[in-house]
């Protein structure tokens, strides 16, 4: 089972964990309406308060849809930013990130190196096979991280749906927003990791010419330079998000 599989049955299973819980959301939601429109009444016993009672019922169908619609807006989300990050890098094309999409377009780069292998020339060869596995470590490293990436945001996304009904309340709709803060932030960080990866990528299967060593190792440095950032991708997307950089070299030396 390749990765793509494994992370298409997860898919399945976050997108079912959704639906599970949509009635339970969805029932939760109309008993935090109802105690509402009790509270409004018992404010104002003497009259009928039509306009707070308008409001109570506009926000009960606006919330009542997100939940039904909820694992279509997430999955929107996730492949808008997709395509952001893929636009950003001039890339086009449908949206098409995946964890063995990521392994091809790197073994690709490393088969630069695999074809300087050579008999003849033993001690290049033996420096070659060095950082052809290196890089296949890598490579494998930088494929596992992006899935895990994926499985991060689904399990988040699709399962905040139980927070919707907080937005009811003015005391509790902090708890109801972080639905929106997790997938914006989930997002933005599949952004930036979908950026530096085709970015990097598409430079250096186009650019990288493998006629020596060296500039075998610097090609297998730049790979190593993108898994440390698509590693530190949260907080890439901290510093987006809250306008302050988060990568500098004492933070860089201290995870070495």
């Amino acid at each position: 089972m390749d990765l793509n599989t494994l992370l298409a049955t997860f898919i399945q299973a976050f997108q079912k964990a959704t639906v599970n819980l949509t009635p339970v959301a969805i029932g939760l939601l109309s008993t935090f309406v109802a105690f509402q429109i009790v509270f409004t009444l018992w404010k104002k016993p003497t009259s009928i308060p039509f306009a707070d009672l308008l409001d109570i019922f506009i926000k009960y169908w606006i919330f009542y849809s997100l939940i039904v619609n909820y694992t279509e807006l997430a999955t929107k989300i996730k492949d808008t930013f997709i395509f952001f990050g893929m636009k950003g890098a001039g890339v086009s094309g449908e949206v098409n990130f995946n964890p063995n999409y990521l392994f091809k377009t790197g073994f690709e780069i490393l088969n630069k190196i695999y074809g300087k292998f050579s008999i003849t020339e033993p001690l290049s060869t033996l420096g070659y096979a060095f950082l052809w596995l290196l890089g296949l470590i890598i490579v494998a490293f930088l494929s596992l991280n992006i899935f895990i990436l994926l499985i991060e945001f689904m399990t988040l996304a699709y399962l905040s749906v139980i927070l919707v009904p907080f937005l009811m309340f003015e005391k509790t709709e902090f708890i109801g927003a972080k639905v929106f803060q997790l997938l914006v932030s989930q997002s933005v960080q599949l952004m930036v990791i979908v950026f530096l990866v085709e970015l990097t990528f598409g430079q250096l299967d186009k650019t990288v010419v493998i006629d020596s060593v060296y500039t075998a190792s610097t090609t297998i440095l730049g790979i190593l330079g993108l898994t440390y950032l698509s590693w530190k991708a949260p907080g890439l997307a901290s510093g987006i998000l809250n306008g302050a950089p988060s990568l500098n070299w004492e933070t860089a030396w201290a995870d070495l």
